[in-house]
């Protein structure tokens, strides 16, 4: 059976492993390589059982173990052409990576991944929807600055969603960040607050939403409890359940 397994979700970091013991693909790379390694160990993955990354902006958040990683699993790298560009220009991509602009839905072994433009402020940045062929619909979605029409839509066919729920709006504004920082978080470039990532959540979890996984939670400006309380308000008496995942993976799996 496929799962979901979160290494890493915060400011600091961010990556995600779906799949099986014997096929999966992970999406971002903020980590480094002995957490994968680790992970890889601990869950009886073997290293040629992944199939790809797919990555979706050039934030060092999501990326900075990108180069080091593809040294040990010399596999493809999914992204859209604007964020490929950035990581080659960067040098942390090179001719030597395979690279796979996506222009629509990838075929990756059991599993079609689609990628959904975000508007975060970053090159060409995208979320995603994996489908199980023959299976369950799930969603990673972080670093969205608002959720559109579009990426609603998608969300609303799946039973699993992988979420943002990044800042407490006025921790945020009361803070220690400098203005202009507080001002692009804030922004529809920026990154989605627990308020907004509750209006999804009631949105969805009247219609297909099963589970959310409430993630890139901000170190300074957000709690685990504020954004759980959040979420599950907006879930009301429907049966979805609600999780915040935490900065570093704690060995559990959410199966499809």
């Amino acid at each position: 059976m496929s799962f979901l397994y979160n290494l890493c979700s915060s400011s600091s970091g961010n990556a995600t492993y779906i799949g099986t013991q014997t096929e999966g693909f992970f999406i971002d790379m903020g980590t480094g390589v002995r957490t994968v390694l680790r992970f890889l160990k601990e869950a009886q993955i073997e290293k040629r059982a992944v199939q790809g990354i797919f990555l979706t902006h050039e934030h060092s958040d999501h990326v900075k173990g990108l180069s080091t990683l593809l040294k040990y699993l010399p596999v493809p790298v999914y992204a859209s052409r604007g964020t490929l560009l950035a990581l080659y220009e960067k040098g942390i991509l090179s001719n030597q990576n395979r690279m796979i602009p996506l222009n629509g839905p990838a075929d990756i072994g059991r599993f079609i991944v689609t990628p959904y433009a975000t508007s975060h402020d970053a090159a060409e940045s995208v979320c995603y929807q994996i489908q199980e062929k023959n299976g369950a619909t799930a969603a990673v979605c972080t670093d969205l600055g608002y959720v559109s029409e579009e990426i609603e839509a998608m969300l609303s066919e799946c039973s699993t969603v992988m979420l943002e729920s990044n800042h407490d709006r006025e921790m945020l504004r009361n803070g220690p960040y400098p203005y202009f920082l507080k001002k692009r978080i804030l922004s529809d470039s920026g990154h989605l607050s627990n308020a907004q990532a509750a209006q999804t959540v009631r949105t969805l979890a009247d219609r297909n939403l099963q589970r959310v996984l409430l993630a890139h939670l901000s170190e300074h400006n957000n709690l685990p409890a504020l954004a759980l309380q959040s979420s599950l308000e907006a879930v009301g008496e429907n049966a979805c359940e609600v999780y915040v995942l935490p900065k570093w993976g704690e060995g559990r799996r959410f199966f499809l």
